[in-house]
């Protein structure tokens, strides 16, 4: 058989025998007719497929790529394993193609690793991995597979962890080394997906065992946050405030774990030391996890984790009735599977009562008045009892006629003013509004 030479393959690695062939070539156009013989190279390859293909063109194989032993179905959260074949069918090598595996998004610990290598070809020597966080787009694999002969074949064992979404897609690709050609390109591609359903149940509770304790009274508290489903729930944000009564207080508790806890572990911020939180300045809310941020842990398919919290509150001073109702909450967050659950809890506080009576009264000179006229109001803030209110938060609002309107006034102290300085604030001042929107109220203090 006479073939054209590809100049790149090295003659050295050849043997090459000269031929003889009879060639005639007819110019029709000027009737020149041309005879002779023509040596030419015809070069077998000893190191690989048979070649073929034009002066100056490169090898000529099928690739294939396939994703055997892929799971239909799988579990969030657990292992997974599978295997890639690059084979090559020929009829020449396909040293040097390069084979691309997108993982998937959200897989994690990846890892790869060349299970086996058939009819002459070599693992690749640059094989990488990495995971698939959401924010890289996916999990990758990359590698050259330096020799594949005709019939030759390497084997690709690919591990990770299903990440905690509904499904994972996996597409593996190999390529032909440059200058090759692959004689069909469908079997180049393949994908591959594994359905992960979703089965998170969240489930957050909170009962006291006393709904109204004295002041310097413990009151203890269970709290409990619950996956119920079959799926882990992780990085799950939970909190718990305690709302104390008023004014100045001193809150004393700790947090360990009850004998409720399922298939977690205890974490370390559970340790039930006792901690002391103090506030003069009528701070009310109070972080019993000790950060603003919560905690964060992983819920374990059919996993309980509950808390046993003691609370002794001290108040000083008083309140009208001698009572202060408190409203305290836990809740469980996970935003990306859009998980937000609350539980509020109500009880109360005995303290001494105290005789505040507070009244507040408004009044005006004229119902009715024309545009750009004068109406003056008076308003009383009293406190009829024998205890001082304090930090009493007084406002006053006034609603305009038109949402274009011009407000003009002025505070001042009236001479009902009795036992109590006249604030700075209320000084007679002229105070002018304008307002270009649809704001029909205009705040004249607060």
């Amino acid at each position: 058989m006479s073939r054209f030479i590809r100049p790149r393959r090295a003659l050295a690695s050849a043997v090459v025998r000269a031929c003889t062939v009879a060639i005639v070539g007819v110019l029709a156009v000027v009737g020149i007719v041309v005879q002779g013989p023509i040596a030419v190279a015809d070069t077998e390859e000893t190191g690989g497929g048979a070649s073929s293909g034009l002066l100056g063109a490169g090898h000529s194989m099928d690739l294939i790529v396939q994703i055997i032993g892929y799971a239909a179905t799988g579990v969030a959260s657990e292992p997974f394993t599978y295997t890639v074949k690059v084979s090559n069918l020929g009829p020449d090598s396909g040293d040097g193609a390069t084979l691309d595996v997108d993982l998937g998004t959200g897989v994690s610990g990846a890892s790869a690793t060349c299970a086996s290598s058939a009819g002459g070809a070599q693992c690749p020597a640059d094989l990488s991995v990495t995971d698939g966080a959401a924010a890289s787009g996916g999990g990758k694999l990359t590698a050259t597979i330096p020799v594949l002969p005709a019939g030759g074949a390497v084997e690709i064992r690919v591990g990770g962890t299903y990440p905690y979404y509904s499904s994972l897609t996996t597409t593996a690709t190999v390529t032909p080394a440059a200058g090759d050609t692959d004689t069909d390109m469908s079997t180049n591609t393949v994908t591959q997906q594994t359905a992960t359903p979703l089965d998170m149940v969240p489930v957050v509770s909170k009962v006291q065992d006393k709904e109204r304790v004295a002041s310097g009274e413990v009151r203890t508290y269970t709290v409990r946050y619950e996956n119920r489903g079959s799926t882990p729930i992780p990085n799950v944000k939970l909190t718990d405030t305690y709302q104390a009564g008023s004014g100045s207080y001193t809150i004393v508790y700790s947090i360990s774990c009850g004998a409720g806890t399922t298939n977690i572990a205890c974490p370390s911020w559970a340790d039930g030391v006792t901690k002391t939180v103090m506030d003069e300045n009528g701070a009310q809310y109070v972080d019993l996890f000790g950060s603003r941020s919560g905690r964060f842990v992983t819920l374990p398919a059919h996993s309980v984790l509950e808390l046993i919290i003691p609370v002794t509150e001290t108040m000083s001073g008083c309140a009208v009735g001698g009572i202060f109702d408190i409203d305290n909450r836990a809740s469980m967050e996970q935003s990306v599977y859009g998980i937000s659950k609350t539980t509020r809890l109500f009880g109360s506080i005995e303290v001494p009562a105290c005789d505040m009576v507070p009244v507040v009264s408004k009044v005006q000179d004229k119902e009715t008045v024309a545009s750009g006229e004068v109406r003056t109001y008076t308003v009383r803030y009293e406190n009829r009892g024998a205890d001082p209110i304090p930090n009493v938060d007084l406002s006053d609002f006034y609603k305009r006629g038109s949402s274009y309107a011009t407000v003009e006034y002025s505070l001042s102290c009236g001479p009902g003013t009795t036992n109590i300085d006249c604030p700075a604030w209320a000084d007679g001042t002229t105070i002018t509004q304008e307002h270009g929107s649809n704001y029909l109220i205009s705040t004249l203090f607060t």
